[in-house]
């Protein structure tokens, strides 16, 4: 961005502030309007469907390495109590 450009963010059809760091986390959809002194625009839109931050990939990790142990747990269970 250069001096005197504007900068208009929508989120889901409201007006709102763009992030000072520019990262946006909240899901919903968005449309972005870049303005410079000259008139010209430039517009950008897209979706956040879900946004995943390190808490939850570290969540989504640990059930998944309980359900596997679980499943293996059980797997190595039921060889073990076969009647021969």
């Amino acid at each position: 961005l250069a001096d005197g450009d504007r900068v208009t963010v929508t989120f889901n059809g409201d007006d709102v502030h763009a992030p000072a760091n520019g990262i946006f986390r909240s899901v919903g959809k968005y449309v972005v309007v870049v303005t410079d002194d000259a008139g010209n625009a430039i517009t950008e839109e897209f979706t956040i469907r879900m946004y995943l931050n390190m808490q939850g990939g570290i969540f989504i990790a640990l059930a998944i390495a309980v359900f596997v142990g679980a499943g293996v747990y059980m797997y190595v269970s039921r060889k073990r109590l076969r009647v021969r």
